[in-house]
């Protein structure tokens, strides 16, 4: 219905309304004789309402009805006087009736969400942001109609996908300000199973929406100065707060903003941001911060956001500055330790821009494999989502993984609140305790065994690369070890100049210890680099061997898993390190067993039966589908 049409249905229903007012009311009140007249005080209010609408007399002409039918138009001005107050009283009764409706009804919509119920909404836009982010729009089911979002939280977004209900929440970038409508900006991921849902969701199509939620309300006073950090599409929520804000001249909070991104073309809104900043130079600054910047008239932050730009694009900590972040796991991590470190108090998340944690394993790592068999054997499909990240590239060395976790090559995962887990005891102890419904577990794993497993004499990484001699050190530099120390090096060496001052030593440190390696496996390399990296390499095979072939049958039942019937916490452990001693062995999945153990001795019939339980799992085959590592 548009503007025009709505102003001539006001303005025909306040003319009807404002007739049934001054003739119907006279009609009753006159009928009824609801305002007889005061014989002891002619002033009182009685007789006032007597005046203006109580019955009249013959003396004064009548009926309402009777006056106004009267001919001669001498009398006009007489008879408007006289009915001037009840007129007069209609129309403040009216105008009071329709104020009432706009101010008090038409305002306070109930608003359409429901915490508790799924509700469908069609698509009736959708504008293309940027290459891979979009607004889509959805209507409401009145154009009065308010979505009913407090400040600061968030909605769910549902689609069943491959025979299961999907789930993700996203903060509309548009406000209950807005009538008949809510907007959301979604960037498509490759892997986004609801932005890819979305991406192909029709104009006309309806889409399920939950909400509201979230822990986060904001409310003006909240803090005197705002520090928000802020990654990608984790604007939305940023901006939503900004905005309410802004608006309200009331509210005197002022709000400093780090925004980052990959490329320029990724920087979402930046010309409301440029606006709003120019709009209000003493409340709002906003601060870029890009990883690969233009070549060109860039003067905005390049990288990643490091404690030194928080020191002097956020306000300084206090006990009336808040922090509020909003970015992928992976940043929103290395976020809250700059923030302790440089003393605020613990920042919010404003929102989630996932509903499921990231699971980052290392390819090629020993220790990754631990979890991705737990993961498969208890049965999760979407409710983690996995990253796989190239260890044998030296993948993992680059910047925006160690800010994940500067153990580099164990596992990590990452929850949507930003908790980090990252080694392969605590991954695998988060994946136990959060099993799908339904899932199989053995019994927990001996101390004592986990503490011999990850002995740093039997390092199953060091056994990786070590050679005993030269013809050993020559096959090694011809093969995986090789290609894995080189890629590494490089890494390292482009990575170190340019890190981060925080992260300046720890690059330099594993520079270092990395370039020692590569210099041994070096063609030509003296004996004086050489041997003594064969004695240790030596000591390693020895203490493998002992572990392998005497210490770990003790651990190994008869038959079955060390768990029981199915593997448990041990077994994912003792699991992932066979599976890196046999690929170093020469040995692969099916072909030739456990055979391959026998390099260390003879091996015990405990082993060679556990290792054939193993290989006999669906989930191992998964894990070591493209061979051992």
């Amino acid at each position: 219905m548009s503007n025009q049409t709505q102003a001539v249905i006001f303005v025909a229903s306040f003319g009807l309304s404002l007739a049934l007012l001054i003739f119907g009311s006279r009609f009753v009140i006159e009928t009824f004789n609801l305002f007889p007249p005061d014989p002891h005080d002619p002033y009182s209010f009685k007789n006032t309402l007597h005046h203006a609408w109580g019955k009249s007399s013959k003396q004064s002409g009548g009926n309402f009805f009777a006056k106004m039918s009267q001919n001669p138009t001498e009398d006009l001005i007489g008879d408007v006087k006289e009915f001037a107050r009840p007129i007069g009283f209609a129309v403040l009764l009216g105008l009071s009736a329709f104020v009432s409706y706009y101010v008090f009804g038409k305002s306070k919509r109930k608003p359409v969400l429901d915490a508790a119920e799924w509700k469908e909404f069609p698509l009736v836009k959708k504008t293309a942001v940027s290459h891979n982010t979009a607004i889509y729009r959805f209507a409401l089911p009145s154009p009065d109609d308010i979505l009913g979002l407090p400040i600061g939280q968030h909605i769910s977004v549902q689609a069943e996908l491959n025979g299961k209900n999907i789930t993700r929440s996203y903060t509309p970038t548009s406000s209950d300000d807005d009538r008949g409508h809510f907007d959301l900006m979604v960037k498509t991921y490759e892997k986004g199973n609801i932005s890819q849902y979305l991406s192909t969701v029709s104009v006309g199509q309806k889409v399920r929406i939950k909400g509201p939620k979230g822990q986060f309300h904001y409310r003006p006073g909240i803090s005197r100065h705002l520090g928000m950090i802020a990654g990608g599409t984790g604007i939305t929520p940023m901006l939503q707060i900004i905005r309410a804000i802004l608006k309200n001249h009331s509210d005197k909070t002022q709000v400093s903003l780090i925004y980052a991104n990959v490329t320029f073309d990724d920087i979402l809104l930046k010309e409301e941001l440029d606006h709003l900043a120019e709009a209000h130079p003493d409340r709002f600054t906003v601060y870029y911060v890009l990883n690969e910047p233009p070549v060109d008239g860039w003067d905005g932050g390049v990288g990643f956001v490091t404690k030194d730009i928080i020191k002097h694009h956020m306000p300084a900590p206090k006990d009336d500055i808040k922090v509020l972040l909003c970015g992928p796991p992976p940043m929103m991590t290395a976020m809250k330790t700059y923030i302790a470190d440089l003393g605020y108090e613990t920042p919010r998340a404003v929102s989630k821009l996932v509903d499921q944690p990231v699971l980052y394993l290392w390819k090629g790592s020993v220790w990754a494999a631990v979890p991705h068999l737990a993961f498969e054997e208890l049965g999760y499909t979407d409710e983690i989502k996995q990253e796989s990240v190239s260890v044998l590239d030296g993948e993992n060395l680059e910047l925006k993984y160690v800010q994940i976790s500067a153990q580099a090559t164990l596992p990590a995962l990452v929850t949507p609140e930003g908790e980090l887990y990252d080694s392969s005891t605590t991954v695998t102890n988060y994946l136990i305790k959060h099993a799908p419904s339904g899932a199989k577990i053995g019994k927990p794993a001996d101390p004592e065994l986990l503490e011999t497993l990850h002995a740093d004499n039997i390092d199953p990484n060091v056994f990786l690369i070590s050679a005993r001699n030269k013809e050993e050190l020559e096959a090694k530099n011809g093969s995986v070890p090789g290609y894995h120390l080189r890629a590494r090096q490089q890494v390292l060496e482009r990575v170190a100049p340019i890190a981060p001052p925080e992260y300046k030593e720890w690059y330099a440190n594993k520079l270092k210890k990395n370039t020692e390696i590569v210099n041994v496996y070096t063609s030509g390399a003296s004996d004086d680099i050489t041997a003594p990296y064969f004695k240790r390499s030596q000591e390693n095979w020895d203490a493998v061997a002992n572990f392998v072939i005497n210490v770990l049958p003790k651990y190994l039942p008869e038959q079955g898993f060390i768990g029981g019937d199915v593997p448990g916490e041990a077994d994912f452990h003792v699991g992932g390190y066979l599976g890196r001693i046999a690929g170093v062995l020469g040995g692969e999945n099916k072909t030739n067993g456990a055979k391959v153990f026998e390099a260390f001795g003879t091996v015990p019939a405990s082993l060679s039966q556990y290792w054939d339980t193993w290989i006999g799992r669906k989930s191992w085959n998964v894990v070591y589908k493209e061979g051992l590592h």
